[in-house]
């Protein structure tokens, strides 16, 4: 059992010395006039920082701390303040006699200049943001139903590609932040909740969320340091504001469908490739023997000949001359995917007064799997409250429990159900329809061993349950005009836990006899405590902002899980029924912390010149003795131009800044003792008979250490015609060195390979942003554009820059200096031997026949062999875009979404199981077979080999597809009510959604999506995308 003292020792110090200071400190102020309070943005409800606080008639004056708040000393018990903000309208406000606290909201003269920003411990008016951030604000999450929060930013945030990689319910999506950086650790972005790391995004309720922001170079991320190499991802949740209880109720329900389907043989086409295999087969067969066999020999014959009734190789079924009549001809994609129905509902509470604000949300979420027999649900909890516990001492806290059920699994990836829905025969015995293959029904005789995929996901019991909190609880206090203490306390568990039984199936089998099961679980829990010091100060145009702190995390866990089979029935199918010897049994536990020391100065002077200094120590528990801490600045430049006084000349020109940023970040994200020689049990012979001991596993690394990416970013804001169009441009250049990468080593130390740092990869490329207000009167337009390209380059891998083989068994892929990671290379076939002539004529293998793939002979020796793989195209998009537009019109609504990407490839090797030649016909084929090679007079469309060649073996481009797509992702039409309407109800919308209605792609693709991952360096059978259709009903009273 661990012990956490160190970061909890912190928290009982710090709070203890607090508490002390904070009587002590009210003690002397008791005979002074105080106000404090928070100012904030009187449309989102964000605190501003750095407004401008001062008693009218007096010299007292100050600004707001990063949080909003502010803290100043009256020159007696009745006073005038005015809040002034640059592109706020200045607000008066008379102090009522023996008033202490004021609360007061500001409203912008000009929202796309002064729209608060979220960086990292901290946030900034638009305007005076250095670095590049993107964002992604309330309303264009709540305005449609979505169940992941990362469904949000798909195709809204230049430079940010989020990736749909399997459509199971409940899955994260992929996000890449300006590309892939590095080879073997993870390109995932840091995740922040509240200011709090959160592992992922999961179980987090949409509709909770105020702001996403991401944060794209390095002098935004280096705040992060260690971790902040991928970017960082920003997620801000709603808090409470003063004023009656105000509640919210949202609810959707609709359904959901096959996005695609893939497009197969029919059963006739099968039954027609099926005789074909199988007359060739028989006429083979007659060569061997002598004998004059012919295709068109009747079956009576061929019986006679081989003294069976039935031989799949060389006899077809009778009955497929009379097709359905007496065969089962099933759809397997019509059977296993259906009209899937999704539901949720969300009910919230928020209010308060001047001293304490709350907002309390709860959410059910009941989506089932548009694969049979699969499902997700969620139930979440979030409380946010916030005090005034005194004049200068604010208090938070933030509990968010969640539980999430996911059912059905074995969908996704190579030999799951997925794949063998494409690969099933669509013919099957009458009476066992569907459940072909299951007791008490046999497989059809002519069709693969392959069991009912249907059947096998209603007997199968895979269910995933998740239990997960998410706490933290921070005291700020006002320390003096302009400088606050804010101490963070965090503490996250989480608790999986997956069960699986696979029963006895087949026909003839006793039940239990073939059963198996298993059952694991992972438990972690993560405790953060964080201390910030911040000095907020403004003199003679002059503006300041300084922030240090400390930061202390720890995570510990442990991992479990024990596999079972032969049990003895199937009516219990916990693990202690097993009859058998336990097959794997494993427990891990592991403990992780990060000690980190940061601080950062933010300055402007009068709005015009920008500069932002930011610096981060972090020292890690992965990393070698030699190398457990690191260093991480950045610094950043920026120009108002627009706030010079020669540009009031050019009226019409709102904002023209002009931006620089530099800085490092690091990657930490590998698994834990990677530094460290690791032990294993071993048996020694010891005296003549064997003894209990260790061996050492793996090699120790004292100087490993972290991915360090240095990055650059030149960009440039434009906004004109009062900011009704607007444009953000940005240039980045990202160098990640030292790669994380397992080499080989000298023999002599006893391992064949180890962890060390080398290599390196760059990330070069361009963003840019525009947004424009095209109408503005009744009838409002707005419109949103996002495109970012990327280029990625391999620079070096070490000593002698040896490639490296990735990929599907490490033959579809490489890594090679002058390319981007993981390049597709392969065989690049370019036909098909269309006669001997041909065959002849051209670079073949020894064992080509007519009608076989023709590959390019690249190194044009005369022969085709490995030397002949080539580089056909890389798996990460190299542009990704999006267009958003809402038009409103009185109450009516109306916004669609449509993204995509391109630039890259995907490599469907579900085409090893229904798209290649020599897979026989015992599963079925892509409907490109229809116009397969046949003969010299029948030569199909030229490109589709013969069902029986002989390059079935080798992986080349025929499976390798253009992905570029665009994809008209959501449209929402919806109508607000009016105010007067419903009485009690503040406000009342209902509106229809609906996502992935069409998809735009290469039309000779032969997958699902393109977007699909599920395999080392491909898609082997994926989960489909739906297609969703929702109506919904927001109101709040």
């Amino acid at each position: 059992m661990y012990k956490h003292s160190s970061v909890k020792t912190l928290w009982v110090w710090f709070s203890g010395i607090l508490f002390s200071f904070c009587i002590s400190f009210q003690s002397v102020a008791q005979n002074q006039h105080f106000i404090s309070g928070i100012v904030t943005d009187s449309a989102t409800g964000k605190p501003l920082p750095g407004v401008t606080v001062v008693e009218i008639g007096s010299n007292h004056g100050t600004v707001t701390d990063a949080e909003g708040q502010y803290r100043l000393s009256l020159s007696g018990p009745a006073a005038r303040l005015r809040f002034s903000y640059i592109g706020y309208r200045s607000k008066v406000v008379p102090v009522e006699n023996g008033l202490t606290n004021l609360n007061i909201g500001l409203t912008s003269s000009n929202t796309s200049l002064n729209e608060l920003v979220v960086i990292g411990y901290g946030s900034q008016k638009r305007a005076d943001v250095t670095g590049a951030v993107a964002q992604l604000n309330a309303n264009r999450i709540d305005e449609r139903p979505i169940s992941r929060l990362e469904q949000a930013m798909e195709g809204q945030l230049a430079g940010v590609q989020v990736r749909t990689t399997t459509g199971q319910p409940g899955a994260a999506l992929q996000i890449r932040v300006r590309g892939t950086a590095s080879i073997s650790a993870s390109n995932d972005p840091l995740y922040v909740v509240d200011g709090i790391p959160v592992s992922d995004l999961g179980d987090i309720n949409p509709e909770d969320i105020a702001s996403i922001e991401v944060l794209k170079d390095a002098a935004s991320s280096a705040i992060y340091g260690s971790r902040g190499a991928n970017g960082v991802v920003l997620i801000t949740t709603k808090k409470g504001q003063a004023g009656q209880t105000r509640f919210t109720f949202n609810a959707y329900t609709g359904f959901q469908e096959l996005a695609k389907k893939i497009d197969l043989l029919s059963p006739q086409e099968w039954i027609d490739l099926a005789t074909q295999i199988e007359d060739s087969n028989w006429v083979k067969l007659g060569i061997q023997k002598g004998k004059n066999y012919q295709a068109t020999d009747p079956i009576s014959f061929r019986q006679q000949q081989l003294g069976v009734t039935q031989n799949a190789t060389y006899i077809p079924d009778s009955r497929w001359a009379y097709g359905a009549d007496s065969l089962a001809f099933i759809d397997w994609q019509d059977a296993f995917y259906r009209k899937a129905p999704m539901n949720s509902v969300q009910l919230t509470a928020s209010g308060g007064n001047a001293n304490f604000t709350y907002r309390l949300s709860g959410n059910y979420l009941d989506q089932e799997g548009i694969a049979v027999y699969t499902n997700y649900k969620l139930a979440s909890v979030r409380a946010n409250f916030e005090g005034q516990m005194a004049k200068f001492l604010k208090v938070g806290l933030e509990i968010s429990p969640s539980y999430s059920w996911l059912n059905g699994g074995d969908v996704d990836g190579k030999d799951n159900q997925s794949h063998h829905v494409l690969a099933m025969v669509p013919v099957a015995e009458k009476n066992a329809g569907i459940n072909t293959g299951v007791a008490p029904y046999g497989r059809y005789y002519w069709a693969g061993s392959t069991q009912s995929p249907v059947a096998y996901e209603r007997a199968t019991t895979d269910l995933q349950n998740r239990l997960r909190l998410l706490s933290n609880m921070y005291v700020l206090a006002n320390l003096y005009d302009g400088l606050s203490l804010k101490l963070t306390g965090a503490w996250n568990a989480d608790m999986q836990f997956h069960k699986v039984y696979h029963p006895t199936l087949g026909l003839g089998q006793a039940p239990g006899s073939a059963s198996s099961g298993s059952y694991s679980t992972a438990n972690s829990q993560y405790y953060l405590f964080e201390s910030l010091l911040t000095y907020n100060h403004s003199f003679g145009g002059h503006n300041i902002n300084i922030l240090a702190g400390y930061t202390a995390e720890e995570t510990v866990g442990t991992n479990s899980g024990q596999s079972h089979r032969l049990f003895a029935n199937d009516e219990l199918t916990t693990l202690n029924n097993a009859t058998s010897t336990v097959t794997s049994s494993t427990t891990t536990e592991f403990k992780e912390t990060l000690l980190s020391y940061l601080g950062r100065i933010l300055y402007n002077y009068k709005d015009k010149y920008l500069a932002s200094v930011a610096f981060r120590r972090d020292g890690s528990s992965k990393f070698g003795s030699n190398n457990k801490w690191g260093n991480f600045p950045s610094f950043s430049l920026g120009w108002n131009i627009a706030q010079e006084n020669f540009m009031r000349a050019i009226p019409w020109i709102n904002v023209l800044k002009l931006r620089y940023s530099w800085g490092m970040n690091g990657n930490n994200s590998i698994p834990n003792y990677l530094a460290y020689g690791g032990i294993s049990a071993a048996n020694y012979s010891f005296n003549g008979s064997l003894a209990n001991g260790y061996v050492p596993s793996s090699l120790s690394n004292p100087d490993l250490h972290w991915e360090k990416t240095r990055s650059s970013n030149y960009g440039a804001d434009i906004g004109i015609i009062n900011n009704r169009i607007s444009l953000s441009v940005d240039h980045y250049d990202k160098l990640t060195t030292d790669l994380l990468l397992n080499v080989p080593v000298a023999l002599a130390t006893g391992f064949s390979s180890g962890w060390v740092n080398i290599g390196h990869v760059q990330n070069k490329g361009w963003e840019f942003e525009l947004n424009t207000q095209n109408l503005t009167g009744k009838l409002q337009w707005q419109t949103s554009f996002n495109i970012g390209f990327n280029h990625n380059k391999v620079l070096a891998l070490g000593q002698g820059n040896a490639p490296i083989h990735t990929g599907f068994s490490n033959l579809t892929q490489i890594i090679e200096v002058g390319q981007p990671i993981n390049a597709f290379y392969l065989y690049d076939a370019i036909g098909v031997y269309m006669n001997d002539a041909d065959l002849k004529a051209s670079p073949h293998m020894s064992t080509n026949i007519v009608g076989d793939v023709k590959y390019k002979d690249v190194n044009g020796d005369g022969v085709i062999d490995a030397n002949d793989r080539t580089i056909m195209g890389y798996p990460d998009p190299t542009y990704s875009w999006g267009i958003y537009n809402i038009f409103t019109y009185k109450g009516f609504d109306l916004s669609f979404l449509i993204q995509g990407a391109g630039g890259n490839k995907t490599y469907e090797i579900i085409g090893r199981a229904i798209d290649r030649p020599s897979m026989g016909f015992t599963q079925n084929a892509l409907g490109r077979w229809r116009n397969r090679w046949r003969s010299p007079s029948q030569p199909g469309d030229g490109h589709t080999p013969r069902i029986d060649g002989t390059t079935g073996g080798y992986y080349d481009s025929r499976w390798l597809y253009d992905a570029t797509y665009a994809r008209f992702k959501n449209l929402t039409i919806g109508y607000t009510f009016p105010h007067q309407l419903i009485k009690g109800v503040d406000q009342a919308r209902i509106y229809f959604s609906a996502e992935n209605m069409f998809y735009f792609i290469n039309r000779d693709y032969g997958g699902y999506s393109p977007e699909a991952l599920n395999t080392s360096g491909g898609d082997y059978g994926s989960y489909p995308d739906a297609k969703t259709f929702m109506v919904g009903i927001n109101l709040s009273f």
